[in-house]
């Protein structure tokens, strides 16, 4: 889901990628006072500019390569994708120039808000997850502290840490963003003159949320919502999609007899989400991967709910109830 954060915010990937200095995060920055919006995913980073969406894929996690772990030829490799990308848009845009910001006293440190939460159950797990890694301690207190979210004022929040400084909190806030929670930064003792510095919740629904299927039987690659009918391998084949990501859609074919057959296809090559369906079980081939059997006994919503999780892979929309799956009768 992605997330609209402070200009500051947004330039941390930028600075720890590239450094403040370097002519990429210049270009950011410059971009950015133009009205352009980034947002960071796991494999990609995404600009906004006026309404229209851009993107650059990467071969190797953002998080990694903020932390400097990657491969010195990996790095290397997608640091010169992303400074063709903002290059290019950088030019697109007149090549602008980032106004000066005035000098400021700053706040003595940042207090990191935990806002409310409305996610699925998947989602939640990761975010107790991402939790416990900013706050330590216990997992059981990481996940109270996600709980008091959920049912507590949104506007107000739960507080997660105080940082002595804004690239603090910012680098504070980033597994728990990855983790699609909402999270506020609070300014301790500011001066008047300095705003709060804000990760707003999103304003927009996310790639698949306000899609709906169409009646027509299309290529499961191409599906836009939850339900949609697919065709599989076999002519006249009907799975309906379970699970998506920017980069995998799944597809299953239920029958009350409990013959399950689960299908996946693919938007570009996102290698470690392949590897994962692998590990999976499912037979990969030329552009999609596949797997056929029987629950027997156990319910179909519970091996499909059983199977998505098992994966490993961060699913963007997953069906979250039993009606959402279309059961046949007879195979």
């Amino acid at each position: 889901m992605p997330v609209t954060i402070s200009s500051e915010a947004q330039l941390v990937f930028f600075n720890k990628v590239f450094g403040a200095t370097h002519p990429v995060t210049v270009k950011a920055k410059a971009l950015l006072s133009q009205g352009v919006a980034f947002e960071v995913s796991l494999y990609n980073v995404k600009a906004t500019v006026k309404g229209k969406a851009v993107q650059v894929n990467l071969t190797y996690g953002t998080t990694a390569l903020m932390k400097g772990t990657a491969d010195a030829v990996v790095l290397s490799q997608n640091k010169k994708l992303i400074e063709e990308w903002i290059g290019g848009l950088y030019n697109s845009q007149g090549s602008p120039v980032a106004p000066k910001a005035p000098v400021q006293a700053q706040p003595i440190a940042y207090r990191l808000m935990l806002l409310g939460i409305t996610h699925p159950l998947p989602h939640i797990l990761k975010l107790v997850k991402a939790v416990h890694t900013v706050t330590g301690g216990t997992v059981a207190q990481a996940k109270q502290k996600v709980e008091m979210a959920m049912t507590g004022n949104a506007e107000v929040g739960v507080e997660l840490g105080v940082y002595p400084s804004l690239e603090a909190a910012n680098l504070a806030a980033a597994p728990i963003m990855a983790a699609e929670g909402h999270v506020q930064l609070v300014p301790i003792n500011p001066p008047v003159v300095v705003p709060p510095q804000v990760v707003v919740a999103p304003t927009t629904p996310g790639p698949y949320s306000w899609a709906k299927p169409v009646d027509a039987v299309i290529d499961l690659k191409s599906a836009k919502a939850l339900g949609q009918k697919v065709h599989g391998t076999s002519t006249g084949s009907v799975y309906h999609t379970v699970a998506f990501t920017d980069h995998v859609k799944v597809a299953a074919r239920l029958y009350k007899s409990g013959s399950i057959s689960i299908r996946a296809e693919w938007t570009d090559n996102p290698v470690g989400d392949l590897k994962l369906l692998a590990e999976a079980g499912l037979q990969m081939k030329q552009g999609y991967g596949s797997i056929h059997f029987d629950a027997q006994d156990v319910p179909l919503p519970r091996v499909i709910g059983a199977f998505l999780l098992g994966t490993g892979i961060e699913w963007t929309q997953v069906v979250t109830k039993a009606a959402d799956l279309v059961i046949a009768e007879y195979k």
